[in-house]
């Protein structure tokens, strides 16, 4: 059996097409859970990132920082599903404005990320187990740790150890994102099967690591162009505004040209974000609607008919 191969351009444009031709109604879906995924994941960065006080002590810490990660999974989930059913069963927007779904499938895509990243980091890990194990025992048992003080101080590694590590990172980082871009199907998988369907995301996904990754860089590459004409627009219209004499500012504070400039500015940023996060999630469900539609059968039943009598 023939291997389908995802056509890269067509689900790039498909994706951005059914983001841009469902943009509102997605808004709609998706401003509550993915702003609360957002402020818990916020919340859980902020006890570890203040300058060294904590909001907490250091025993809730240890379960607030975990807790507010995954709730920021699961909400994020939660929205990323509703975008995976549109495409993969042509469901219509969930309906309401304030859009929270908690079953199974989400619980699920929620949980898949993190078995993947621990799979990843056991993976890249065993290489560099591999790769420097012997180094650091035989050296250990010879007196000579991998890591010494130099003679003013300062860690030292030998050049044995340092050669090592950047083997096991040529060899451990490519194979990592291969099995990660293998495993991207199961995301969609997840809905279509309501399973973890490793096996299923691993088979469809045969053959297609390149083109994975060029849905991927192409997509980036589209939005890195959006930003950059949309700097440049920003840019012209603040020099338009300076050129022909109207204040941006007005008695020491900000003139309404300028509130309404930043105003503008900010609300297109985020509008180009959540653009680009709809698009991201598409480019999954277009992927593998790619890999696992049937082959259009070409034969002509007519002749061979024909050819029977």
């Amino acid at each position: 059996m023939e291997q389908n191969k995802i056509p890269v351009g067509e689900v790039v444009s498909s994706s951005l097409n059914f983001a841009w031709d469902n943009i509102f109604a997605l808004l709609r879906v998706g401003w509550f859970p993915l702003l609360a995924s957002w402020i818990f994941s916020l919340a859980a960065q902020y006890p570890v990132n203040s300058g060294g006080e904590t909001l907490f002590p250091p025993a809730v810490n240890g379960v607030f920082v975990p807790v507010s990660f995954l709730l920021s999974y699961l909400l994020w989930a939660v929205f990323a599903v509703a975008v995976h059913r549109m495409i993969l069963f042509e469901e219509e927007a969930p309906p309401g404005l304030l859009y929270f779904r908690l079953t199974g499938e989400e619980l699920r895509y929620s949980v898949a990320p993190l078995i993947i990243g621990t799979l990843l980091f056991g993976i890249i890990g065993g290489v560099f187990l591999v790769a420097l194990g012997p180094e650091i025992l035989f050296g250990l048992s010879e007196g000579n740790p991998p890591v010494e003080d130099s003679a003013d101080g300062t860690a030292e590694m030998s050049g044995i150890t340092g050669f090592l590590i950047f083997v096991a990172l040529v060899v451990g980082v490519p194979f990592g994102i291969f099995i990660a871009m293998r495993l991207t199907m199961i995301l969609p998988a997840i809905v279509d099967k309501g399973i973890f369907a490793f096996r299923h995301a691993w088979v469809i996904s045969k053959g297609n690591v390149w083109r994975l990754i060029g849905v991927q860089f192409l997509l980036s590459f589209a939005f890195t162009i959006l930003f950059a004409a949309f700097a440049l627009v920003i840019a012209i219209v603040v020099a338009v505004v300076s050129g022909l004499g109207i204040p941006l500012t007005e008695d020491g504070e900000m003139s309404g040209t300028l509130i309404g400039t930043i105003v503008t500015g900010v609300g297109s940023i985020f509008f180009i974000l959540f653009l680009g996060t709809v698009a991201s999630i598409a480019i999954l469900s277009y992927s593998y609607q790619a890999l696992t539609e049937e082959p259009v059968d070409t034969s002509d039943d007519g002749f061979a008919a024909t050819d029977e009598l």
